[in-house]
């Protein structure tokens, strides 16, 4: 299903989900049939996976949502790796046509795969600036690094608002193939809203892919919803270092002396803040 249509068609999930579960109210014939759900484990929660079939992945397999630290740790097989890759933008670097050709291949992928990992949380440590984040992928070591990188939030609802959705394919046909990431950001009705009005980015990023893109495309992805929204909050690209009950942005900070400031307890936050009106709070947990 085409991209467009599909973001139209979210809102029928939830009417024909209603549908299933009342579908033998009224007597009739189809009602000596009986339906019968796979029984619900760790890599199989009915409500969870329909909210990823709002996200156009339809699990064949295991669905991970949320794992324990020391379990994704477990799971872990290999080291960080990988290259940075810069962020492609729909109607900036690529047409639309390039992202939903992109999209239709991870989420298939994804859809086939034997196990998914999903981190569900959020961006932005200050409540009026937050914004849920989903991101799902067939890697536990990006599910591990998104637990780390994300706040957290309330998870029971599964169907909760996420404005910020990004799929990482790293394995089958994507394994050791050069890394892309494209980004879709509804703006000026180029796809339709969300179901409560509001604004949402899908994110892809495959192949040999580092971690660092992970982060840097949430952040992106964030900007791009400040700007679309016209907020007076915005992103600043630094880290945060207090000293002396002073507070400071460090521009292009290096590792060197983010370490310093770590051992120092001096840093507040890294790479990526959110300025707002009550100053600067950090954007990732």
């Amino acid at each position: 299903m085409a991209l467009r249509q599909s973001f139209q068609a979210l809102r029928s999930v939830a009417a024909r989900r209603v549908v299933l579960r009342n579908f033998s109210v009224a007597p009739h014939a189809a009602d000596k049939f009986v339906v019968e759900f796979p029984e619900e484990h760790e890599g199989l929660n009915i409500e969870f996976n329909w909210s990823l079939a709002d996200d156009d992945v339809t699990p064949h397999g295991d669905a991970f949502r949320n794992l324990s630290w020391p379990k994704l740790a477990e799971l872990v097989k290999e080291k960080p790796a990988g290259k940075n890759v810069a962020i492609q933008e729909v109607d900036v670097n690529i047409v639309f046509n390039d992202f939903e050709g992109l999209y239709e291949q991870v989420t298939e992928h994804l859809s086939t795969e034997p196990s998914l990992y999903t981190q569900d949380g959020a961006v932005g440590s200050y409540k009026d600036d937050r914004t849920r984040v989903r991101v799902i992928s067939d890697s536990p070591l990006v599910a591990l690094f998104a637990q780390s990188l994300l706040v957290r939030v309330p998870i029971k609802d599964a169907h909760a608002a996420r404005p910020i959705v990004v799929y990482v394919a790293t394995g089958g046909e994507f394994k050791g193939k050069e890394p892309q990431a494209q980004l879709l950001v509804d703006n000026d009705d180029v796809v339709d809203n969300d179901d409560e009005g509001a604004a949402f980015v899908k994110v892809v990023i495959t192949g040999a892919a580092d971690l660092a893109t992970v982060k840097n495309a949430v952040g992106l992805a964030k900007k791009k919803l400040l700007e679309v929204a016209e907020s007076e909050s915005f992103v600043v690209p630094a880290d945060v270092v207090v000293k002396d009950n002073k507070t400071a942005l460090v521009f292009n900070a290096t590792g060197a002396g983010r370490a310093e400031a770590i051992n120092k307890r001096q840093l507040y936050s890294a790479h990526l803040n959110i300025w707002n009106s009550v100053g600067v709070t950090s954007l990732f947990g």
